[in-house]
């Protein structure tokens, strides 16, 4: 594998990389890419959503909705309780993928 592509991995983690690793079918630059961004921004919700589409994609559906319940429906930054969530929050949510089909395994 070209560094480059590893160069540009974590360059574009927090500029669509994952999403653009989605679309191209690039499972595993998208992994890895996603998990720079969480590990940089650990409560970034792009950078979770990120990971719930990478998760769908490889068929870990299982962690992507418990990344879902845990890390974004039920998260507050505050007393209040979660905001109402963003239309692209709402299409992963509900199982829609923005970057293409799911693949489950197992």
């Amino acid at each position: 594998m070209p560094s480059s592509r590893w160069n540009l991995a974590g360059l574009s983690a927090s500029s669509g990389g994952v999403r653009t690793a989605l679309v191209t079918g690039d499972l595993e630059l998208a992994d890895f890419a996603s998990n720079v961004a969480l590990a940089a921004s650990p409560y970034d919700e792009v950078a979770n959503l990120d990971r719930v589409a990478v998760d769908r994609a490889m068929g870990n559906v299982d962690d992507a909705d418990a990344r879902v319940r845990n890390g974004i429906s039920n998260r507050s930054d505050d007393k209040y309780g979660p905001i109402q969530t963003p239309p692209r929050t709402e299409k992963i949510v509900s199982g829609g993928n923005p970057t293409g089909p799911v693949r489950r395994t197992g």
